[in-house]
């Protein structure tokens, strides 16, 4: 007990031999760290020193480094796993986590450990003098050295390498370690390690540093407040008072010297928080924001303004951008200065006194200019579209968002906004676009389009798809179409016609290491995401989109591939989905189905939808999943979240719209009808066109600049307008009449005439293809992952088709839809509901994930991937290997941020949920059970998973079904009137245009033997002169700054991940199916009663139709798309001879067999290879390299094809599915064939081979005995 109480006396002869300095960080009593430097390490300036580090109070971990900050420190860092202490030497590298230095050389000394609640660390340092990133002066008296500490319970752990969360508190303290030199002890603390001696008194050198600290910060203050409250408002106002020539001078000179002491200032200010380590606080990073911009625009715009002036005598565009930024960049000053006497705890007087004088400064400010009276508005002029003129339309909105964000910030509380990079990226989408607005859709077209480079750690290829695949996905796509449908397009041969490019291009995103270890080292990569990027159809690229696709391929560990699809409005419906389709059908020639996932945004998570209901139909294999991010379903607008107030979402309330241009807005319909006329004529003559043209001053003219028409008198039409099914046009004849929207407005209908969408015409927005959500069914498709931003325009849409899809029949189209497009209800009744994981997403925009750098976009990746590799688990039957963040560490976070409490949230105008509940989960956790075929969550902005409420409280899934797909007149309302005033700004330009393009469509309509394509498709106007743009591979900045923006988290993730594998830790995880769903098929899940089919039905299933059977051959190069051929079979006939034209039994893949041996085990195989419904054998097949594919059932009886079939369901198909050959002779041949319809009795437990399914689900009308009198019967029909 004495020796605890005067612990002391036990270091007297230790103090006899050694000479220590001991020192508490200031704040921290509980914490000391002693030094010796011994006499030979003094004098010869090398060899080792000797410190302790010592805590009474339990911390989950506390550090002690060489130097004055963070960057380059040499660190050691004590965490304890029972009474152990582990002393980890560590390099710092900035305000994130410091790594482990394995280069360090330190010895743990006696006396270290936890001794009665004491946490003791004894180091001997032999590279503490020198080391990467600093030396160290023994014989200093005012040594730089950090500190840092974390309350909290223990690490547990003793690996060097442990990964530690941010520290509670740190700070600098200078040692005099002349004090701690002398003695020559091995170990300096040995007679003192249990309870250390240290002094409480504050070292000299710390008080001379906080004295530093103190002065800097005054003067700091001081210039900046007297520089932004006074000077910069007090001569701006020289200009209003006096204004005249010497004015100016006088303005221009003083304020030169007001920017020099802001930056005077501002250099203080950068000294002062890298020496407390406050460079990252808000204070400091809006004061980085500000002087620059202060510095490089203002001085340059008052003298461009200078210069004009001298010339023309008045005011130019950079007087109001000189004036309005200097306004703001003050206000901006202001406001910093209230953050900076908050970080500084500034007395109160000092803060009243600076808010009084700049409160005063403000008034007079206002007085004045108003006095002086403003200048008169004028209408700027629109800068072009390109990386420059986008940076400055964009600072002001940025800049605003700092100052409201920090204003409003309580407000924020529970919502996504409450981080400021989410708060930006929100409003810098939402200028961007109302900024693009003021250009042809051209521009924003080429901007988008423009080549930004990837980072060195992500692996592309670029690669064209063969024209064979275009031609395949063409036949699915008409047959989908059906002849109605064909004619209602327009044709079937415009949309095939490629313009300029002539080529489908797409490219391979790859993380470089992944590929090194896949098919860089000859392997095939079993992951393989097909990516349908967004942007309404109409903007957007891959270049664009590669920032995220990047990370979806990392936390997939797989190849994502993302076809350069062609774009509206040159390019309208159908021709993007062409193309994808084309991507799919290439990717199988390769990849099985069971290795390809599907996903798509916005627009591209439509396509993906209408991707999956093709193949459905036509008998393509269905991937193993698909997710929609935020899926665009609707193009008639017609849920009630589209009208509502929206403030979350970036997405323009009105639509998208655009400064006329030559590719939008197309002639008006009666334009197109005229011209539709003139094209029976065997000639069009230029007169003929110039009667089309609205003349000047007429009704015709005043129609085509406002695009519709009012009738009065004429009777109002049915309740609601459906899009293409108002009017009854002769559907035989592609010369129809305009099926014209009329809708209702103040006891008027209105005729539109003008097009609404970019993507397709007016009357073909209800299309099922273009508005997924109007398909009769969206059962028998693969598991869906649907993800919907709580505060997004589109949600109610999104809300509805997950349910749709997972409960077809509840939720039909209107009976007018349904008359038009399933008459007998067949497609409504066919198949079994779609497996749907539904997430809504608290308070976030339209495809969040586009803010990759967010901290919500983070855990939508992670749930993203989990859905994913579960799919891809299901379908392939076994474990699928992804990343695991967590694993890494934690997803980034800020204690500002985090101090909100959650509460729990709803969503889609629900009633408020039960108070209270509590989270499910995390996102990202594996997938829990489907209920009713869906899971249904709804995650707030930290990740959390909560439960949503039961359907029937949510309003929207109350829509009648007359509603849906109907135009909704509050949407056309706010249409017509935001049109209005784009029509009246923009009437010379709109009237120009589209005069010009009644003229180049002269000389396309007769170019397709008489098809009519849409008047917004380049095909309709290519044989005009000067038509075909010209494609320019142009480097793209912004997008560049925006990529690597978001790509900074994915380079900081792979860093990591290098370290990790370095260092032994793991850092994936394994994702398998636990049998949510059932078993994986790539055919359509259908419902019992519908699987009964006649002879002739089964005689047409058992043909190819004319499509490709396209066949996987692991040879092949995928990259080289246009060298390889795949096996496939063209010929109907040649294939169906093969078949049996009357058996109803499934069609068996059996393996080759190798004809050089007659075994016991051949010959029965060989047999097999004779029965009714198999295929013939083929000598030349490998089975280790391809795979032949059974035609499918799927899909109904109108206009469908069997084109591809489920390759889960052949047998032998690879070399998991082989029979063993160390089996018996007898039952050897039909274990390949085991649990396939026509097989009786099942393999046994214990015995080996893999289990195939029916690909047809068909029964054979004369079916055979069963045999089930046997006990082992092994056989095929």
């Amino acid at each position: 007990m004495v020796r605890h109480i005067f612990p002391w006396l036990w270091a007297i002869p230790a103090l006899a031999q050694v000479q220590l300095h001991s020192i508490h960080p200031q704040g921290h009593d509980e914490i000391t760290y002693s030094f010796n430097v011994p006499d030979n390490t003094s004098q010869s300036g090398s060899g080792p020193i000797y410190f302790q580090m010592n805590s009474t109070r339990q911390v989950q971990w506390f550090a002690l480094g060489q130097g004055m900050q963070m960057a380059g420190a040499n660190m050691f860092v004590v965490y304890t796993s029972g009474n152990t202490v582990t002393v980890s030497p560590r390099s710092g590298v900035g305000n994130i986590e410091p790594l482990y230095n394995k280069d360090a050389q330190i010895t743990i000394l006696n006396g270290s450990g936890v001794h009665d609640g004491v946490i003791t660390g004894n180091v001997r340092c032999d590279t503490c003098l020198q080391w990467n990133g600093g030396t160290e002066n023994v014989n200093s008296s005012s040594s730089p050295w950090i500190w840092a500490v974390k309350y909290g319970d223990t690490l547990n752990s003793v690996s060097l390498s442990e990964s530690i969360t941010q520290h509670d508190d740190h700070g600098v303290m200078t040692i005099d370690l002349k004090k701690a030199t002398g003695g020559s002890s091995a170990n300096p603390f040995a007679q003192m390690a249990r309870a250390p001696v240290s002094s409480s008194e504050e070292d000299p050198g710390f008080a001379a540093f906080r004295s530093t600290v103190k002065r800097k910060k005054t003067a700091h203050a001081v210039l900046m407040i007297v520089a932004f409250v006074v000077m910069f408002p007090f001569f701006a106002l020289g200009l209003h008072i006096l204004p005249s020539k010497w004015t100016v001078n006088i303005h221009g000179t003083f304020q030169v010297f007001t920017l020099a002491v802001v930056i005077a200032g501002f250099g203080v200010g950068i000294s002062l928080a890298r020496q407390i380590e406050l460079i990252d606080s808000y204070h400091t990073i809006i004061g980085m924001i500000i002087v620059p911009c202060l510095v490089l625009f203002q001085p340059a715009m008052g003298l461009l303004q200078h210069r004009f002036f001298r010339k023309t005598g008045g005011k130019g565009p950079f007087a109001y951008m000189h004036r309005w930024f200097g306004r703001l960049m003050i206000i901006l000053g202001i406001i910093n200065v209230g953050l900076g006497f908050k970080l500084a705890k500034a007395p109160r007087g000092a803060i009243i006194a600076t808010s009084v004088v700049a409160g005063v400064i403000a008034m007079v400010y206002v007085v004045i200019v108003s006095w002086t009276g403003r200048p008169r508005r004028r209408d700027l002029p629109i800068m072009p579209l390109h990386t420059v003129a986008l940076g400055v339309a964009l600072t002001p909105t940025v800049l605003h968002t700092i100052i409201s964000h920090y204003l409003n910030r309580k407000s924020l509380h529970n919502k996504p906004n409450v981080h400021i990079t989410y708060d930006e990226g929100i409003q810098i989408v939402r200028q961007f676009l109302f900024y693009a607005s003021k250009h042809p859709v051209e521009d924003l077209q080429a901007f988008t389009r423009q080549w930004a480079p990837s980072p060195h750690w992500v692996r592309t290829e670029t690669i064209t798809i063969p024209d064979k695949f275009l031609s395949s996905a063409a036949d699915a796509v008409t047959k989908q179409l059906g002849p109605k449908g064909v004619i209602r397009v327009g044709g079937e041969k415009w949309w095939q016609w490629r313009g300029p490019s002539e080529e489908l291009k797409g490219e391979w995103i790859e993380m470089r290491n992944h590929y090194n270890q896949t098919e860089g080292a000859g392997g095939h990569c079993n992951r393989v995401m097909l990516y349908i990027h967004g942007g309404a159809y109409f903007f957007g690229s891959v270049d664009t989109h590669r920032y995220m696709m990047q990370r979806h391929a990392r936390k997939l560990k797989g190849r994502v591939f993302a076809p350069e699809y062609r774009l509206s409005p040159q390019f309208p419906f159908p021709c993007g989905l062409h193309d994808c389709m084309a991507a799919y059908l290439w990717l199988l020639k390769s990849y099985e189905p069971k290795e390809i996932i599907l996903a798509g945004d916005s627009a591209g998570g439509g396509l993906a939808l209408s991707m999956l209901i093709i193949m459905r139909d036509q008998g393509i294999p269905l991937p193993a999943g698909a997710i929609l991010i935020s899926p665009w379903v609707d193009l008639t607008h017609s849920f009630p979240s589209i009208v509502e107030d929206n403030p979350g979402d970036y997405i323009p309330p009105y639509g998208f719209r655009h400064k006329p241009s030559p590719a939008w807005p197309p002639p008006n319909a009666d334009d197109i009808l005229e011209m539709k006329r003139m094209s029976r004529q065997p000639i069009v003559t230029a007169e003929d066109v110039k009667k089309v043209i609205p003349q000047p001053n007429s009704n015709a003219e005043e129609t085509a600049i406002r695009g519709y028409t009012v009738h009065e008198d004429s009777p109002p039409p049915a309740e609601h307008a459906y899009p293409g099914q108002q009017q009854a046009p002769n559907p035989a004849s592609l010369q129809a009449e305009p099926d014209n929207i009329h809708v209702v407005l103040d006891g008027k209908t209105v005729e539109l005439k003008d097009q609404i969408q970019l993507y397709t015409t007016n009357q073909l927005m209800s299309h099922p293809l273009v508005s997924p959500v109007l398909q009769p069914s969206l059962g028998g498709l693969p598991p869906l992952q649907i993800m919907s931003g709580g505060g997004e325009t589109l949600r109610d849409e999104q809300f509805y088709i997950a349910h749709k899809a997972a409960n077809p029949t509840a939720y039909p189209p209107s009976d007018v839809y349904l008359d038009e497009n399933d008459p007998t209800r067949e497609a409504l009744n066919k198949y079994e509901p779609t497996y749907v994981q539904f997430q809504v997403w608290d308070n976030l925009c339209h495809v969040a994930p586009t803010l990759s750098f967010t901290r919500p976009a983070k855990y939508m990746f992670r749930s993203i991937s989990q859905f994913g590799s579960w799919a891809l688990a299901r379908a392939q039957n076994g474990e699928v290997e992804i990343m695991d963040d967590s694993a890494l560490s934690a997803v980034s976070s800020n204690s500002l941020e985090d101090e909100d409490v959650p509460g729990p949230q709803t969503a889609l105008n629900s009633p408020p949920g039960a108070p209270g509940r509590s989270s499910v989960g995390k996102a990202g956790d594996p997938l829990p059970a489907f209920h009713q075929y869906m899971i249904r969550q709804r995650i707030d902005k930290r990740g959390q998973v909560f439960p949503l409420d039961p359907p029937s409280s949510y309003p929207v899934l109350q829509i009648p079904p007359a509603q849906i797909g109907a135009i909704n007149p509050s949407l056309i309302r706010m249409w017509l009137d935001a049109k209005k005033e784009w029509d009246i700004r923009f009437a010379k330009e709109k009237l120009r245009v589209q005069s010009r393009r009644l003229k180049e469509l002269s000389h396309g309509f007769q170019d397709f033997d008489g098809e009519c394509p849409p008047p917004s498709s380049l095909a309709a106007r290519r044989a005009a002169p000067g038509v075909l743009p010209k494609r320019h591979a142009k480097k793209n900045y912004g997008m560049m700054m925006w990529s690597g923006w978001g790509s900074k988290h994915d380079e900081r993730r792979v860093e990591m991940e290098k370290r990790a594998e370095a260092s032994g830790r793991r850092f994936t995880r394994v994702s398998t199916d636990t049998g949510q769903a059932g078993a994986w098929s790539s055919t359509p899940a259908t419902n019992p009663q519908t699987e009964k089919a006649t002879d002739k039905d089964l005689a047409n299933k058992s043909q190819i139709n004319g499509y490709t059977a396209v066949s996987r051959d692991k040879k092949e190069n995928l990259s080289n798309g246009g060298s390889s051929t795949a096996r496939m079979s063209t010929d109907p006939e040649t294939v169906s001879q093969n078949l049996s034209q009357k058996s109803a039994g499934p069609i068996l893949i059996l393996p080759e067999v190798n004809n050089n041996k007659f075994t016991d085990e051949n010959a029965s195989t060989r047999a097999l290879f004779h029965a009714a419904g198999s295929l013939p054998m083929k000598s030349d097949l490998s089975l280790a390299h391809s795979r032949y594919r059974p035609s499918s059932a799927a899909g109904s009886a109108a206009g469908r094809s069997e084109m591809l079939s489920d390759t889960a369901s052949t047998v032998g198909g690879d070399k998991d599915s082989v029979a063993y050959m160390s089996m018996a002779p007898d039952t050897a041949s039909t274990r390949a064939v085991t649990d396939a319809r026509g097989v009786i009795s099942p393999i046994m437990a214990g015995e080996n081979g893999r289990r195939s399914t029916d690909t047809l689900s068909v029964l054979s009308t004369a079916g055979r005995d069963s045999m089930s009198h046997r006990e082992v019967s092994k056989t095929a029909e």
